[in-house]
C-alpha cells in the first residue's frame, strides 16, 4: 500500500490531501459541492493528473509493506465504502426527483405548462421531413421481429402506463438502499419509453450539432469494415429492445438509435464521428498560472494516445481479439470527444472541459406531454 501526501495550495487546500493506493486504485476523502465528506476512487494516474498536474502541488509516496491477504481486506473495506456511498447518493437524488416531479404537476395543475427532460433524445432533429436510413432500416427490423403493429400497441401501453402512474411520493421510511424503483424513476423510465417508440417510429436525422469529428485520417478500408459490422450487430441487438421486460430499456434504445445513426454517417462521410457526449453542465477548472503551455501539451499528448489506442482496439483489434462491443465503444467514443475538447480548448486558451469517465452520451429534449395533471 501506497500513502500518498499531497502538499498543501491556497484556499480549500491549505491543510494538504492523502490517499491510499493499492494496485492501481487510489481511494481518498474529498468534500463535495453539499459540504459532505465523501470517499473517492480514482486510478493512480488520474489521481496524479489531478493534483500533480492539475494544480501543480508536489505528491509524496511513503510504501507500507503489507502482505497479499491484508491488502486485499483493506482494499475490499474501502470498496464496500465506496460502493455504499454511491448508492446512498442516487437514492438521495432520486428522492430529491420525486420533489421537483411533483412540483411540476402541482405547477401544471395551477395551469402552468410544464416540459421534462428525455435523456438522448435531444440529439435528433424531429423537424426534419427525410427519414435517417439507419432508424428506417432499425424500425423494419423491429417489425419483422415483433410484428407490423408492435410499435403502435407499445408506444399506446407506455402512453397508457404513463397516464395511469399515481403521482405520490415514495414513502417516508424507505429504506435508503432499497431497490424499489421511486416515483421519479418510473416516471422517467416511462417517458424515455415513450420517446423512444415515437422517435423510432419517425426515424428522424441526427442534429446537425450531434456529431464530432474524431481526431486522425479517415477511415480505413478495414476500420470501414469492422465499423459496418458493430452497427449490424448493434442494430439486431436494438431491434429486440422494445421487446424486453426491463423497465429502463427506453434511454439504451434512444442512445443505441443516436449511435447508429452516428455509425452511418461515418460510413457514408469516410471519416469517425462520434456523438458529441459531453453533459451541458461539465466544469472547466480554471487554467494553472504558469506553464500553461505545457499543459496544454501534457494534456494532449494523454487525450490524443488514448483516442488512438481507443480507436485501434475498437476498430482495428490484433488477429483473434473479438469484435468492438458496446463497451469499447463506449470508451472510442468518450476518448475522441475528450481530444477535440482539449484540441479546441487550447487553441482559444481556455480551460479545457472536465467530466467523469467515461462520457455517456445523454443530451437531453424537453417534453411537454408527458406529465399527468
Amino acid at each position: 500500500m501506497d500513502y500518498l501526501y499531497v502538499e498543501s495550495n491556497e484556499g480549500g487546500s491549505s491543510g494538504g490531501h492523502v490517499g491510499l493506493a493499492i494496485d492501481d486504485e487510489v481511494f481518498h476523502f474529498q468534500q463535495d459541492a453539499a459540504g459532505l465528506l465523501r470517499l473517492r476512487r480514482d486510478t493512480r494516474a488520474r489521481f496524479r493528473l489531478r493534483y500533480a498536474l492539475f494544480e501543480n502541488r508536489p505528491v509524496h509516496l511513503t510504501r507500507v509493506a503489507l502482505g497479499a491477504a491484508d491488502a486485499a481486506r483493506l482494499r475490499d473495506a474501502l470498496v464496500r465504502r465506496h460502493l455504499r456511498e454511491e448508492a446512498e447518493d442516487a437514492r438521495s437524488a432520486a428522492l430529491d426527483a420525486d420533489v421537483a416531479l411533483l412540483a411540476a404537476a402541482l405547477r401544471q395543475a395551477q395551469g402552468g405548462t410544464e416540459t421534462l427532460p428525455v435523456r438522448a433524445a435531444g440529439y435528433f432533429d424531429i423537424a426534419a421531413a427525410a427519414p435517417a436510413a439507419a432508424l428506417a432500416d432499425l424500425r423494419a427490423a423491429v417489425a419483422t421481429r415483433h410484428g407490423a403493429g408492435f410499435l403502435a400497441a407499445r408506444a399506446a401501453a407506455a402512453r397508457a402506463a404513463l397516464a395511469a402512474l399515481p403521482l405520490r411520493a415514495t414513502p417516508a421510511g424507505t429504506a435508503a438502499l432499497s431497490d424499489a424503483p421511486t416515483l421519479a424513476t418510473r416516471h422517467r423510465e416511462l417517458r424515455e419509453q415513450l420517446a423512444a417508440l415515437d422517435l423510432l417510429a419517425a426515424a428522424p436525422p441526427l442534429r446537425a450539432d450531434a456529431l464530432v469529428l474524431a481526431p486522425g485520417a479517415p477511415l480505413t478500408a478495414a476500420e470501414r469494415a469492422a465499423l459496418a459490422t458493430h452497427a449490424a450487430a448493434r442494430r439486431d441487438a436494438l431491434a429486440a429492445l422494445p421487446g424486453s421486460a426491463r423497465p429502463d430499456w427506453g434511454y439504451a434504445l434512444l442512445l443505441g438509435m443516436a449511435r447508429l445513426a452516428a455509425q452511418q454517417a461515418s460510413l457514408a462521410d469516410g471519416r469517425l464521428l462520434v456523438l458529441d457526449a459531453w453533459p451541458a453542465d461539465a466544469a472547466a477548472p480554471p487554467l494553472p498560472r504558469a506553464g500553461v503551455q505545457a499543459y496544454f501539451t501534457a494534456l494532449r499528448a494523454q487525450a490524443d494516445g488514448a483516442a488512438v489506442r481507443r480507436r485501434a482496439a475498437c476498430l482495428a483489434p490484433p488477429p483473434g481479439e473479438p469484435p468492438c462491443d458496446e463497451r469499447a465503444y463506449t470508451r472510442l467514443e468518450s476518448a475522441a470527444n475528450r481530444a477535440v475538447d482539449l484540441a479546441r480548448a487550447a487553441a482559444a486558451g481556455v480551460p479545457p472541459r472536465a467530466a467523469p469517465d467515461p462520457l455517456l452520451p445523454a443530451r437531453p429534449a424537453a417534453r411537454a406531454d408527458m406529465l399527468s395533471a
